[in-house]
């Protein structure tokens, strides 16, 4: 990765810290029950982190309750959970899009474009959608394989966007202070990262040693460091002409994947990853792949899949490091993908270790 011309900002984005970790503690993510040795590594690492993120929740979820009318725009549904795409109010936190007194062409023109880039995401490709209107919505939802109930959110998201956009940052607005509150508890961490963020050196070659997404050549990257999204990178084109690129990256990611990489696999991350395998779909993309890099469309059409489906297997793939996101400099905001191949090294030792293992056993046995 190389980047011309880099801007950090210093500031926390208050709205997408509050909205994404709301969407987050909704969602009800499955969480690791398996107390290793770097589980309890990244517990010590992330103690104030946890305890900022408590905090904040006692104090938001109540104010939530005020506001059912919005809930709907924090749920996570099967196509979320299955793709890259994210909810449209976390796009729009993320790209500071809401602001109190919005008039109602403002409101339209962000939440069509909000619309757009979800549906974009959902089937993973990045040329083809357009939803301009209702009309343009109703078309691609009726194309959309999933259940009837989550085009029935978006119609509802897209019907009722001027008393939710406008109910939503009154939520945002009331429950920032609780934020800003006990920042305290995770300044120094966050000033710790800004300090590390600040070197153009250090996120690139942090970025390049991630593994599962990879990157050419880009004009210009603003980064906006998070603090509870504190694992996660999100990467959005800012101007595709341009090929400007807008990053929110988590405080504590490149570490905890550094630290994740120094210790061997556990038993649950074996049987995660074998899993992701024993899939014949999974299996024939994965030898697709390995032969070349593959965009979304590329991969369905030779296996007679829809975009979202292949989609949904690619994510499952991506979720355990198999293959990578590869953004397309020349072609901005186009994704393709490829093998990974030293998570397949790495699978690789944890089995024969466990084969070695079994063995070592058998001659104990046989000696005595």
């Amino acid at each position: 990765m190389e980047i011309k011309e880099y801007k950090l900002l210093t500031e926390p984005n208050w709205d997408y810290e509050l909205v994404n970790t709301i969407v987050d503690t909704l969602g009800n993510k499955e969480k690791e029950t398996n107390i290793t040795p770097i589980a309890k590594e990244f517990a010590v690492i992330l103690k104030n982190v946890y305890e900022y993120k408590e905090k904040v929740l006692e104090g938001v979820l109540p104010i939530l309750e005020k506001y059912p009318d919005i809930k709907l725009l924090f749920e996570i549904t099967s196509l979320e959970k299955d793709n890259r795409a994210r909810p449209i109010l976390v796009n729009l936190t993320s790209q500071k899009k809401l602001h109190m007194g919005m008039t109602k062409e403002e409101m339209d023109a962000i939440m069509l474009e909000g619309l757009q880039d979800w549906a974009k995401s959902v089937i993973g490709e990045y040329s083809d959608v357009r939803i301009g209107s209702l009309s343009e919505l109703i078309a691609f939802l009726k194309d959309l394989e999933t259940e009837d109930s989550i085009k029935m959110k978006m119609i509802t998201i897209y019907s009722e966007r001027y008393t939710l956009l406008t109910r939503a940052q009154q939520f945002i607005a009331e429950s920032i202070k609780i934020l800003q509150e006990y920042y305290p508890i995770v300044e120094k961490e966050y000033e710790e990262a800004i300090v590390s963020l600040q070197d153009k050196s250090y996120l690139e070659s942090n970025f390049n040693d991630l593994g599962y997404i990879k990157f050419g050549k880009c004009n210009r990257m603003v980064v906006q460091p998070c603090i509870l999204p504190y694992n996660q990178i999100a990467v959005d084109w800012r101007d595709e002409e341009e090929k400007d690129v807008a990053a929110d990256v988590g405080i504590y990611v490149f570490q905890l994947s550094n630290t994740n990489k120094k210790v061997a696999l556990s038993d649950s991350k074996i049987l995660s990853a074998l899993k992701a395998l024993g899939d014949a779909t999974r299996l024939k993309i994965i030898h697709m792949l390995s032969g070349k890099k593959m965009y979304i469309q590329e991969i369905a059409d030779v296996l007679g899949l829809t975009p979202a489906t292949v989609s949904h297997h690619i994510n499952l793939l991506l979720q355990e490091g198999f293959v990578c996101v590869t953004v397309d400099v020349e072609k901005a905001k186009k994704i393709f993908y490829e093998i990974h191949p030293e998570k397949f090294t790495e699978l690789g030792e944890a089995v024969k270790q466990l084969g070695l293992e079994a063995l070592s056993m058998d001659r104990k046995g046989e000696g005595q």
